[in-house]
């Protein structure tokens, strides 16, 4: 298995350390307005690229190309089917980027992590799921808390904004942090911030009292994902595909603040189809605050039956062989 990005993207980081190869191209982003500098640097970017995915494509001679889309796809997509190459789109959010769009009518086969996806495509599309990490589904709640030495009278809450972190999120549980350790006594809280907001989670941490800090674990990054998702009992997070995917394969009830600033506001949708099943609770950025999060997380604490009904809304939709979903249509097509 090979992978294709670009040096913008994490995957420059993020793959070499799994073991696997990375072929970097130059290509970048189109803006939004036509008449911009910046098309014309990424319409150079694109064209280079694209001869650049031609050669690596002859050169490696693949059986399959599986696409997520995003800028980086294009050159590659479009390099197999010049050269007669199948090709399995993979979309993860419920509106399609505009690659995604664009790319389909070279597409094999579709699959789409949510089921209202399907229906800006008019062929071959399938309903697949979003592809999980192997420790989603092998790990078990249980054994998650024992790894974090949780015990079961204890509540955990997980703040994630994406490997990057959020700031809104950071902002919003840091203006009712102590309210909230100290109105619920079982609760400990796990706050991934991001380096951008890691020197701030410092100064927090210094200024709690030490009672309170001993429940409060911050970090700037975390690769134990699996383990912290697993082991909550209530998580805040954005709205991206993978967060999502994540959360409802463990069974985490959630309180989801889209990126307002997403391609086409994409997880709004995304998070308001998990917030239909049940599953979630769906805050407006511009509207999550310290007093809006201390009411929601009292209301949920306070309830376990609804918990408990958010945490089956999330398994009942979760698609824990999406990735077994997304291979065997794969095979299928691929030239074996």
């Amino acid at each position: 298995m090979v992978f294709v990005g670009t040096s913008l993207g994490l995957e420059k980081e993020l793959i070499p350390k799994l073991g696997y190869d990375l072929h970097l191209l130059s290509a970048r982003p189109f803006p939004k307005a036509i008449f911009n500098p910046a098309s014309a640097l990424a319409a150079v970017a694109a064209l280079v690229s694209s001869l650049r995915a031609l050669m690596l494509l002859k050169k490696l001679k693949p059986v399959l190309v599986l696409s997520i889309g995003g800028y980086a796809s294009v050159p590659v997509v479009w390099a197999s089917h010049t050269l007669n190459i199948p090709v399995v789109i993979l979309e993860p959010n419920s509106i399609p980027g505009r690659a995604n769009r664009k790319l389909a009518k070279w597409a094999d086969a579709i699959c789409v992590a949510f089921k209202s996806a399907m229906r800006f495509f008019k062929d071959n599309v399938n309903y697949t799921g979003m592809p999980v990490r192997r420790q989603f589904k092998t790990l078990t709640r249980e054994r998650a808390r024992d790894l974090l030495v949780v015990g079961d009278e204890i509540l955990m809450l997980l703040v994630f904004g994406g490997s990057k972190g959020a700031r809104r999120l950071n902002m919003a549980l840091w203006e009712t942090l102590e309210k909230l350790l100290l109105g619920e006594p079982r609760l400990i809280i796990h706050h991934i911030c991001g380096i951008h907001g890691w020197n701030e989670a410092q100064a927090i941490l210094r200024n709690l009292p030490s009672a309170l800090r001993q429940r409060y674990f911050v970090r700037p990054y975390r690769d134990d994902m699996p383990v912290l998702i697993h082991a909550s009992d209530i998580a805040v997070s954005r709205a991206g595909a993978s967060s999502i995917a994540e959360l409802l394969v463990a069974g985490v009830p959630s309180i989801l603040v889209p990126y307002p600033y997403a391609m086409d506001d994409h997880q709004r949708y995304n998070a308001l189809e998990v917030e239909r099943a049940g599953a979630a609770v769906v805050v407006p950025d511009g509207e999550f605050d310290g007093e809006l999060l201390y009411q929601l997380l009292s209301q949920l604490i306070a309830c376990k039956h609804l918990l408990n009904k958010m945490r089956e809304a999330a398994l009942s939709i979760a698609m824990p062989d999406a990735a077994e979903r997304v291979t065997n249509i794969a095979l299928g097509i691929a030239r074996l």
